[in-house]
Order: structure tokens, then sequence, then C-alpha cells
């Protein structure tokens, strides 16, 4: 999802090897790094499931403005009782 121009000037890896890395990470990675989110590879994952989050949270306000609000009753007839009921003369 994100694109390559990014990946480039932020300096993180693919995807997939991304996911490589995180799931088989060789013997001279620097494990601190890796648990601790500041390994490029870290970084790039957590920037693609941010960036999914965002993008379905945007889907979802879209398709509530686009519903609108429901049709409520106008409830006069409540709003007569309503009036008729309070002390005022």
């Amino acid at each position: 999802m994100i694109p390559e121009t990014l990946l480039q000037r932020f300096q993180l890896p693919g995807l997939h090897a991304s996911l490589h890395l995180l799931h088989q990470p060789p013997p001279d990675v620097n494990i601190e790094q890796l648990s601790g989110g500041h390994h490029p590879a870290t970084r790039r994952l957590a920037l693609e499931e941010l960036l999914a989050h965002q993008l379905s949270l945007r889907e979802v306000r879209l398709r509530i403005q686009a519903d609108g609000a429901p049709t409520l009753p106008s409830g006069r007839s409540l709003q007569a009782r309503f009036l008729a009921q309070l002390p005022l003369h």
C-alpha cells in the first residue's frame, strides 16, 4: 500500500522483506532494535498497519456520511401534549 517513493525516502524495506525478517530474523540482527520497534522492518509494518487502519476508518466515515441521518417523525402531537401540561398560561 505504501508508495515506493516513501519507502525509499524513509529507507524502509519492502513488505515481503519486512515480514520475512521479523518471522525469521538472521543471526546478526539487532534483537533489541527489532523488539523495541526501532528496526526499519518493524517500522515498515507499523506504518502499513496504520495506513490500513486510517483507510478503513475513512471508508466507514464516508459510508456514514453518504447514508445520512434517519428521518424521525415530527412528533407534533407529543409536543402539543407536552406544552399543554406546562403550568404556563
